[in-house]
């Protein structure tokens, strides 16, 4: 992130190393809010991930489990982490 900078950044897609809920999983948000603040990005962060409901592209995706009751709580509880996450930053 600091090679490209803020100048070359549109938007950033975020994602757990399980797919799941943001938050809940092995990535390092920390140092990942602090990299976005250390290059003044100030754009959109979009969570990444798989609606369960949706099972026509799971299925084409190879998706076999669900990350979350729903699409809407998978993005309720990972707005709500990474929010607390960065404000520690």
């Amino acid at each position: 992130m600091k090679l490209c900078g803020k100048k070359y950044l549109a938007y950033i897609h975020v994602c757990e190393n399980t797919r799941g809920i943001p938050g809940t999983g092995l990535v390092p948000w920390k140092e990942f809010f602090t990299a976005v603040k250390d290059v003044g990005y100030d754009g959109p962060l979009t969570i990444e991930s798989f609606d369960p409901d949706f099972e026509e592209v799971n299925r084409n995706c190879a998706i076999w489990r669900r990350f979350a009751q729903s699409g809407e709580v998978l993005a309720v509880e990972g707005l709500r982490n990474l929010r607390a996450i960065a404000a520690t930053v």
